[in-house]
């Protein structure tokens, strides 16, 4: 007896084999209408990073990814054919394994570049380890994104992850990535050294500028402060400093030889290590895939430390060659640590952002001055004056920190009927919590502590806004009231979804010409959103945690329009209805309709405004099926796609009902303040969704058994119905009304080429190249003038 065993292998040569996933079902690429590029996991991977959405950056044509920082956990900027939305969200939906992905906080572009401790949690997918990826599909054009309806104007990213086979033996793989990272180095920047530094202010200072008493009392102040220090230290017998100009010049020569490379003080060539390992197999009735991953980033800077722990456990039963089930739980533990940080403040009188103790490393690297040095000649810390208070940046990271623990689980339930040989019923059901635990502690030796209690003269005091001042003594000198302790300050998100999806699908192909296809369904969305935030004033950190609190403050806090705790809740809910219907007549001509009907507790009342009905209507023509092409022996794949659509998103607005907000009178004393209801937006009930029409003529062109592929897009999107600020004379109680009154037009260009140059058994050689271009115009827009209000809008209104 002879026996014959034949492997089947993967070929991206053959295009009836490539299938693009949407989410909600899977479609041959000859039967695909819309504009999508597939990325599998091979091409997706890079060394080094392990953020999945910054592995996208210069992969997909019309996809623009912008690292705004490298701290893990914060998402980067991701546009897929620019910006629909003026002031709303632009990033694409994230959907791993058919199942969106909700952001624990939205953030829009001003939140994300804002520097604030709150984009450490803006990512969704931060807890997803690459290794468990098979392949990423990028969805773009409104053909491709219609069945997600109201939620996919920005584009769609779907993510699938690895599954195990049935009747394959186990496999166990482990996988360690080692990546060093080299410091910055200030040859990438055009920085003055210490002695350019040096020069420049005794310039200012043979002016007249940089007299020492004024330095002395000054807010901030750096080599000049710690020289008036030193003038005015008697010690020993003798002043630190001879105020001549011999003593001055001596004291500044060991400031203008220091040229401190303060890159190589705050940050480190440390190991990072990345360990995966994975098992998969299947029997004759299951299938399995598990994973378990672990991430040690000892940290690029002094002040940061990552570690992250994820899980993947899938599992497919098949009871029959009808019905199978597969149960998934994915889970991730990530713990971090970076520097402190307060929120940014916009100043619209000069149109810049402060942060007050700001001490990102690399910020501060960047903008301090190099003739200041960490150390001085003994080795001691020196300090130099930041908020009316002594400063020393090493000293500063170790007493100013944020503490991050993010737990995430997901459990997801996927089953499929086969009800008969054409009718096939899905369900797909999912619920994940996410708990997200931000502790900012602030100890004594911090500076910030330290300019709670800087009152060294009159005229600091008077000048230092963190001191007290006595309500019914307005004249009287401020006064510290922080005089133990530090500061702790914590916040918990926390993100609770459910999802429940129903589809039927229906596939008739008879007279060996005519394909049918058809998807309905249902889904129904749960997300609750919910916030908290607490400032403990004195805790003593090195006295067993006792707090030691000044009444004063809290009533300096409290005064100055500020909490010291507060809640949010956010409630989310979400009904939709869905239908595809794609017609295939001899493998040649493609005509596709899809259509879904959204509902959202997010929009205005009428049923106009809350329900939105989006649809598309695309075709194709497989040209490479006609017998005039296929007769060819260079063209082996020839592809034209037409799609015209209506697609959305919700927009920034949440006003569908008149929102009401509990506040405190601004009044001097707390006998006399009380609580009042503030009209922050008056009800809108013809709120809609924002709005986009797109129209997509592409073309798909293979040569030589498709080792040269190219794909080209031409597209045009008319947006309308954007969220808009109007103001008004104050007509109805408000300045500003929230409505759908912005309009935008773009129009864009996209290819990519892609060559497999050389192919062995044992060698691959592959080029790929892709460029976009759109050009984009607001049309009609009636917010306020001033530009810096652009980013400063959601603070305001």
């Amino acid at each position: 007896m002879f026996v014959i065993k034949v492997v089947l292998q993967e070929s991206s040569e053959n295009l009836a084999g490539i299938v693009i996933t949407t989410g909600y079902d899977k479609i041959n690429k000859k039967s695909f209408t819309g504009a999508a590029t597939t990325i599998k996991a091979a091409d997706l991977k890079i060394d080094g990073i392990n953020d999945v959405s910054r592995m996208l950056e210069g992969k997909v044509a019309g996809v623009i990814v912008q690292n705004i920082t490298g701290t893990f956990g914060a998402a980067p900027q991701i546009t897929i054919r620019g910006s629909s939305s003026v002031f709303g969200n632009n990033n694409p939906l994230y959907v791993i394994d058919g199942v969106v992905q909700e952001d624990i906080v939205e953030q829009d572009l001003d939140a994300l570049t804002s520097g604030d401790a709150s984009t450490l949690i803006s990512s969704s997918i931060a807890g997803v380890n690459a290794t468990d990826i098979e392949k990423i599909d990028i969805l773009k054009d409104a053909s491709a994104t219609s069945i997600y309806g109201a939620r996919a104007r920005n584009g769609v990213v779907v993510i699938t992850t690895k599954s195990g086979k049935r009747e394959s033996p186990l496999k166990v793989s482990y996988t360690l990535e080692q990546t060093v990272r080299d410091i910055p180095s200030y040859s990438q920047y055009d920085i003055l050294d210490s002695k350019e530094t040096i020069g420049i202010l005794e310039g200012l200072r043979s002016q007249g500028y940089l007299r020492l008493p004024g330095v002395g009392n000054s807010r901030f102040s750096g080599v000049y402060g710690i020289l008036e220090k030193k003038i005015n230290s008697y010690s020993n017998g003798g002043f630190g400093v001879q105020n001549t100009p011999e003593g001055r010049s001596a004291f500044l020569k060991d400031y203008e030889l220091a040229n401190t490379n303060w890159f190589k003080k705050l940050f480190r060539q440390s190991l990072m290590q990345n360990h995966t390992l994975n098992f998969t197999g299947g029997g004759e009735n299951n299938s399995f895939y598990a994973s378990i991953g672990f991430l040690h980033d000892p940290g690029w800077s002094v002040a940061d430390k990552v570690s992250r722990i994820t899980t993947n456990l899938k599992n497919t039963f098949y009871f029959s060659d009808k019905f199978n089930i597969s149960i998934a739980t994915v889970a991730s533990v990530r713990k971090q640590k970076a520097p402190g940080s307060f929120n940014r403040e916009a100043n619209v009188v000069d149109g810049q952002f402060s942060r007050d103790f700001d001490i990102n490393p690399f910020s501060y690297a960047l903008n301090t001055s190099r003739a200041l040095r960490p150390r001085d000649n003994d080795g001691n810390l020196e300090y130099y004056t930041n908020n009316w208070a002594d400063f020393n940046i090493l000293e500063e990271l170790e007493n100013n920190t944020l503490d991050l623990d993010v737990k995430d689980i997901r459990f997801q339930l996927d089953a499929s009927y086969k009800i008969s040989d054409n009718i096939t019923y899905d369900l797909n059901a999912s619920a994940r919590y996410v708990n997200s635990v931000r502790e900012h502690q602030i100890r004594e030796n911090s500076n910030v502590v330290r300019a709670y209690n800087a009152d060294e003269t009159t005229v600091i005091a008077n000048a230092n806004i963190f001191l007290y001042t006595d309500p019914n003594n307005p004249d009287a000198i401020p006064v510290s009231v922080f005089p133990e302790g530090g500061l702790y300050r914590k916040f918990d998100n926390s993100l609770t979804s459910y999802y429940v999806r129903n589809s039927f699908q229906l596939k008739k192909y008879f007279n060996q010409k005519h394909n049918f296809n058809a998807l309905l369904g249902q889904e129904l969305r749960y997300v609750d959103r919910n916030n908290e935030n607490f400032t403990g004033y004195g805790l003593q950190y090195e006295n067993g945690f006792v707090p030691f609190t000044d009444a004063r403050l809290l009533e300096k806090v409290v005064a100055e329009g500020g909490n010291y705790f507060g809640l949010g809740r956010e409630r989310e809910r979400t009904v939709a209805f869905f239908g595809r219907t794609t017609y295939t007549y001899n493998d040649k001509y493609v005509f596709s309709l899809t259509g879904r009907y959204d509902g959202s507790n997010r929009q205005g009342r009428s049923s106009k405004s809350r329900w939105l009905p989006t649809g598309t209507v695309s075709a194709k023509w497989n040209a490479s099926e006609e017998d005039f092409i296929q007769k060819s022996k260079t063209i082996n794949n020839l592809q034209f796609r037409a799609s015209y659509g209506l697609s959305a998103s919700s927009g920034p607005a949440t006003n569908s009902l008149a929102i009401f907000r509990s506040e405190i009178t601004d009044r001097l004393t707390p006998s006399e303040r009380e609580t009042y209801l503030d009209i922050q937006d008056l009800e809108n009930s013809e709120l809609t969704w924002e709005k986009q029409h797109e129209l997509n003529i592409g073309v798909d062109l293979g040569l030589f058994n498709n080792r040269i592929q190219f794909t080209a897009d031409v597209y045009q999107r008319d947006i309308f119905d954007n969220i808009d600020f109007v103001r008004t004379s104050g007509i109805g109680g408000e300045f500003f009304k929230t409505g759908n009154n912005s309009d935008t037009t773009q129009k864009g260009i996209e290819f990519a080429l892609t060559s497999t140059n050389v192919k062995t058994d044992n060698f691959s050689w592959t080029t790929s190249l892709n460029f976009s271009f759109f050009d984009q115009e607001i049309t009609k827009l009636q917010n306020k003038p001033r530009v810096i209000d652009v980013l400063v809008y959601k603070e305001e209104n």
